[in-house]
């Protein structure tokens, strides 16, 4: 008996271990480190300065290499340093992605990787890691919330996306950082969202700016003064009120600061075209001559600005030559298909979310039962003893009460496997989805190829072209091909290096069984036999000993 004590005594502190051994046992961050962090809103050059000045086999710890990774990233983009590499940031998602006690450093580490993947050119990228830090962030992290949502709002914003998920995440955003005491950021969201509001709703947009410059004139926020006074010469020229627009110029121009960007010019010289004093628009020009716009969409108002120039000198072949120009730049800002990548990611990470999260509900079940059994062989042990104390009736009620219990547990675990099940039919769903989407694409091509002096077919071929401009929207049919043919593209690009992207897309239009037609007209062929012999110099290529289409079968699902 006492033995059987002494083992239960035993099996109690082994569970009491159990559950406290997740205690946060951290060491604390290097108090350089820790400076540099503080530094990095008032002062980044510092905080750069800082960190670069600490080599990372200095620190003790891989959380503090880590720390300094992720700190790094910060000060760079800070300092307006692009960045051209993702190797520092990754570090630091990797270490914080296994440490379950670094949380707001996590959210941080994939904001920030982000934020690479934005200046690295892959908005669809960003968008994945924003959504991850929105996941992944504290519901009291309000900074770390408002500020992925900002960030979220200008990848619509600088996409050219117009169907309002812009403004939703700007909004949303605002609603965050209001609970916080970031003025400044506070400030940027307000000018961004009255932007936005500036062609939906100007009253609202001319309230918003109006208070972001009142705020930002208190706090002497130069940067953000300008760029609300900017806001709203934009918002008055939309309303042709340039008296008004004139107005906000001048007060801007009074700060006298080193703050001014390319298009606060811009506008200026619209402005001053508008009041039909060429000589200062012209000015204006100049500046903008040196320190060029960038932006797809500021690149449209500079165009503007030259043709109402043009119109106001009465120079009616340059007004009609940059005229026709603004539309072609208007209509291929509007044709752009990253927002349509950057929804896709959105709404592919929302659904895995909701599949992750009936994940975690099994996966909390499943320890649940673990716990159960631990404790149900302690009550075991227990009713061992009563039964050689009192009887054995009341042991059979005891195990009668645990098989109930169990059995209750395992109806629970059948049905979230229902549920799972429903979510891979969903799956399926949305593969039948893209073929017929394939099978579309097909038919759209025959119908152009029948119809080839019609302007929309004319339009289509423009579409579907393989040029370098629109490479890599067919190279991403090459995911979609690894998936439903046992990776014949990963493996043919392993096997045979020499082959060309253009190869691999006739390789995967044959697999799809594209006619000679349909991949004369993608790859900008006239004459479709031509395809014939394109598949047979391919396979030579390939140094194969039968057909493409006899190698194409071999990956073929059984």
């Amino acid at each position: 008996m006492k033995h059987l004590l002494v083992v239960i005594l035993v099996l109690m502190v082994g569970l009491v271990a159990v559950v406290t051994g997740c205690r946060d046992t951290r060491v604390p961050d290097d108090a350089r480190l820790v400076a540099a962090d503080s530094l990095l809103a008032s002062d980044p050059d510092s905080a750069l300065a800082l960190v670069e000045a600490l080599a990372p086999d200095s620190l003790s710890t891989e959380g503090d290499r880590a720390y300094r990774d992720l700190l790094l990233t910060q000060a760079r983009y800070k300092c307006y340093i692009t960045a051209t590499s993702d190797s520092d940031i990754n570090r630091a998602l990797d270490y914080y992605r296994t440490h379950s006690n670094q949380q707001e450093k996590l959210t941080r580490a994939y904001i920030y990787k982000g934020v690479v993947m934005e200046e690295l050119g892959h908005p669809d990228s960003a968008m994945f890691y924003y959504k991850h830090a929105e996941s992944t962030a504290a519901p009291d992290d309000y900074f770390n919330l408002g500020y992925v949502k900002m960030r979220m709002g200008a990848l619509y914003r600088d996409n050219v996306e117009m169907g309002g998920k812009h403004i939703i995440k700007y909004e949303e955003a605002l609603s965050y950082l209001q609970k916080t005491k970031k003025i400044h950021y506070q400030l940027l969201c307000m000018i961004n969202l009255g932007s936005l509001y500036c062609l939906k709703n100007p009253q609202k947009a001319d309230s918003l700016l109006s208070l972001s410059l009142d705020i930002a004139e208190q706090e002497r926020d130069t940067a953000n003064f300008v760029i609300a006074a900017q806001n709203l010469m934009k918002l008055y020229i939309n309303q042709k009120n340039y008296s008004a627009s004139y107005g906000i110029f001048q007060k801007a121009l009074r700060r006298n600061t080193a703050h001014y960007p390319a298009t606060f010019f811009m506008y200026a010289a619209m402005t001053y075209t508008h009041l039909n004093e060429l000589d200062s628009a012209q000015m204006f020009i100049d500046v903008l001559k040196e320190n060029p716009v960038s932006n797809g969409i500021d690149s449209l108002v500079y165009l503007e600005t030259l043709r109402d120039m043009a119109s106001a000198r009465g120079d009616n072949d340059e007004f009609n030559e940059l005229d026709n120009q603004c539309k072609q730049f208007s209509d291929s800002l509007l044709a752009l298909e990253t927002p349509t990548l950057i929804l896709k990611t959105e709404n592919d990470i929302n659904k895995r979310s909701e599949h992750e999260t009936l994940m975690k509900q099994l996966a909390a079940i499943k320890s649940r039962n673990t716990l159960c059994w631990l404790l149900g062989v302690l009550a075991l042990i227990v009713a061992a003893c009563i039964w050689r104390l009192k009887q054995r009736k009341h042991q059979k009620q005891q195990i009668q009460q645990r098989l109930d219990s169990a059995l209750s547990q395992i109806e629970e675990l059948k049905q979230l496997q229902e549920k799972l099940q429903c979510h891979n039919i969903n799956d399926d769903v949305l593969k039948d989805l893209l073929d017929s989407n394939i099978d579309m694409m097909k038919d759209l091509l025959e119908e152009s190829y029948h119809f080839g002096n019609n302007s929309n077919s004319k339009k289509i071929r423009e579409i579907v072209q393989f040029q370098s401009a629109n490479k890599e929207k067919w190279t991403k049919l090459f995911g979609y091909l690894d998936m439903e043919y046992g990776n014949i593209i990963t493996n043919t690009r392993a096997n045979y290096p020499s082959l060309s992207e253009k190869d691999l897309l006739l390789l995967s239009m044959v697999t799809l069984d594209f006619s000679y037609v349909q991949m004369a007209m993608i790859l900008g062929y006239n004459n479709a036999t031509t395809m014939s012999s394109m598949k047979q110099r391919l396979a030579k290529k390939m140094g194969l000993g039968h057909s493409l289409n006899e190698y194409i079968e071999q990956f073929c699902p059984k």
